[in-house]
């Protein structure tokens, strides 16, 4: 907003006479500094006081010219003090914006500085790159268990104890086992690592997503009790339609795998797996009832653990 504009200096006429007091107020040396408006209120004063009808002496002509015109200065001089202190609050409001902005655009920059600062990895001997290669192995493994077991056992010996422990499983051979079954019972097989957590220094969380195709092999093998005959078809039953639900399903599982380093060894001396079975099956049969029934005697557990070798 503009402050107020100064009237330009007007020059009175030969025929309006100002007092020397009155020209004081108007702020008047000479008559080409009086103000126009001051003129024109000073005019119609005299105007109104010739038209009236009692008869005013000039003293006190005089008296009522310097009031009005004393009034409309105070009023101008209020009116200026207003306009400084606006434009003062104005220029405060527009300083603390600007250093607002200023703040904000550092700590802009301190967060990218951050994000561009390298990830440190965790101290203990498990890192993010040994857990990347395990689930790297492990993925390339089930794809082509014949032609790739050599890698992973290599894998495992350098970099796991000898009687490694998963729940039920001892050794390295029964892990190795464990992803070829794996394979040999899901088509599709996917285990994506999304993250790692420290849970102690000698403690390691992994989480997965694992992604599964349920085929005719994975009920015969999975969930044989679904058939008539009770033993996944093979004298000839007629499969539940709990099985007809979930077979040619493409099953994605939140899960974990949980690492655990021996620090005499400097090895992996525990690994267990996990993954929510449940909540994908329970998306497809729609209820807890029928979600019971289809693990009631099935070879995995809802956490995605085989049940029994084969």
């Amino acid at each position: 907003m503009r402050g107020h504009l100064e009237e330009p200096p007007a020059s009175t006429s030969k025929s309006t006479v100002l007092p020397s007091p009155v020209a004081e107020l108007i702020g008047m040396r000479s008559s080409s500094n009086i103000r126009t408006s001051d003129i024109k209120t000073v005019q119609c004063i005299i105007e109104s006081i010739q038209m009236s009808d009692h008869s005013i002496p000039p003293d006190l002509q005089q008296v009522i010219v310097a009031e009005v015109l004393k009034t409309k200065n105070r009023y101008r001089e209020r009116h200026r003090i207003y306009q400084a202190r606006y434009r003062q609050r104005q220029s405060q409001a527009e300083t603390k914006f600007k250093n607002a902005i200023i703040k904000l655009k550092l700590e802009i920059k301190d967060i990218q500085k951050k994000s561009k600062a390298p990830v440190r990895l965790a101290t203990s001997p498990m890192s993010w790159e040994l857990v990347s290669a395990y689930f790297w192995h492990l993925n390339n493994y089930v794809a082509s268990p014949g032609t790739l077991y050599r890698n992973a056992f290599e894998f495992f010996h350098a970099n796991v104890a000898p009687d490694v422990v998963d729940g039920s499983l001892f050794g390295i051979q029964a892990q190795i086992d464990n992803w070829r079954f794996l394979g040999y019972c899901f088509d599709d097989v996917r285990v994506e690592l999304k993250g790692l957590k420290m849970l102690t220094s000698d403690i390691l969380i992994a989480g997965t997503v694992t992604t599964v195709t349920f085929t005719a092999q994975t009920l015969r093998l999975m969930f044989p009790h679904l058939n008539s005959d009770g033993v996944g078809g093979r004298k000839g039953g007629v499969w539940s339609p709990l099985a007809a639900k979930t077979l040619f399903k493409k099953i994605v599982m939140s899960g974990s795998v949980t690492f655990t380093w021996h620090c005499t060894t400097d090895k992996v001396a525990s690994i267990y797996t996990q993954a929510d079975l449940i909540t994908p099956i329970l998306n497809l049969l729609g209820s807890l009832d029928q979600v019971s029934c289809f693990f009631g005697k099935a070879g995995v557990t809802p956490d995605c653990r085989f049940v029994k070798r084969y």
